[in-house]
């Protein structure tokens, strides 16, 4: 169990996390080291923060029809 902070568009995000994957340089699919983290604890406006981020970044540069 790890707890972890992270800053999001300088909003601090508290959790608990567990590693779901690791992977070291020449391993994993794209053999690019880096670690996948399923969040076991996190709280509900925290999570939001979140999920926001990731659709602001999934759908930067597409313009809305």
């Amino acid at each position: 169990m790890l707890h972890i902070a992270l800053f999001i568009n300088c909003y601090r995000v508290s959790a608990e996390a567990v590693v779901f994957y690791s992977h070291t340089f020449g391993e994993g699919p794209y053999k690019e080291p880096g670690m996948g983290l399923q969040f076991t604890q996190i709280m509900p406006q925290d999570r939001e923060s979140i999920k926001i981020f990731i659709k602001d970044e999934i759908t930067r540069g597409i313009k809305p029809f």
